[in-house]
């Protein structure tokens, strides 16, 4: 068992025996001892559950909650739940039956787990660039990501399965958002032709959502950002491993 996810090591001798009470920051989950266990979506819950803070791998959906839930306009399902909520009660005759103490206990815990996790991913993301009026305005428009190729990795790297079909998983982390983007995969290591299409595609949305890996490890990375800043009329942009590849994004680019 890695003392990430050990219980006798967070809980009983930090907090309990030295009596420690700060942050609790756990080792890379990508590394081989965990990866043998789990995939990383699975380490980050079971890092969290014997109280430990923060992890020190990124969550992709976690960007959502920065780049495009501030700015993510309303859907007409949210406004009926509002306007649903919204109603008076009806009075019951009803007598609901009583929650046994060990049930509603459980559903705090859980409570807390999910609060915890939510907290964990939001931390994941850092904003290196304030949103501007404009691409707040852009995201009622036509959207487009750009996502690399994960699958790629696969066979050297922790891929979860779910994100290894990359259009999917990119439309379902935004769909809670109420955006409907145009997705485009690209190769880790885009050529000239590819980086080409995407930067049309980019032209033609209103916004776009650029998932940029590497520009620094990657030249070709750093020639595609520079193409879709060229041609995009509004642009967010993640910063998915190097926080230093924030030194090319020109003023006025969410990241």
């Amino acid at each position: 068992m890695p003392a990430t996810f050990s219980r006798l090591i967070v809980e009983e001798y930090l907090r309990g025996e030295v009596g420690y009470r700060g942050v609790i920051v756990s080792d890379d989950l990508e590394m081989g001892a965990i990866g043998e266990l789990c995939p990383i979506g699975e380490a980050t819950v079971r890092a969290a559950a014997p109280d430990t803070i923060s992890s020190s791998s990124a969550i992709l959906p976690s960007v959502s909650t920065r780049l495009i839930a501030p700015c993510s306009r309303p859907t007409r399902h949210r406004s009926s739940r509002f306007a649903a909520s919204s109603r008076a009660p009806r009075a019951s005759t009803r007598s609901r039956p009583s929650v046994p103490p060990a049930t509603t206990a459980a559903r705090a815990r859980r409570a807390r787990r999910r609060a915890a996790r939510q907290g964990l991913a939001t931390r994941a993301a850092t904003c290196v660039a304030p949103i501007t009026p404009a691409y707040r305005r852009a995201l009622n428009g036509r959207v487009l990501v750009i996502f690399p190729r994960l699958s790629e990795l696969a066979a050297r790297i922790t891929v979860e399965d779910v994100m290894q079909d990359e259009a999917r998983f990119v439309r379902e982390a935004l769909a809670p958002y109420g955006v409907e983007p145009d997705v485009e995969i690209v190769a880790v290591e885009p050529g000239p032709s590819e980086i080409t299409r995407v930067a049309a595609a980019a032209r033609a949305a209103a916004a776009t959502v650029f998932f940029l890996y590497d520009a620094h490890l990657y030249p070709s990375n750093r020639d595609l950002l520079n193409a879709i800043q060229d041609a995009a009329p509004a642009l967010g942009v993640v910063l998915m491993r190097d926080p230093w590849d924030a030194e090319w994004l020109r003023p006025g680019w969410r990241g």
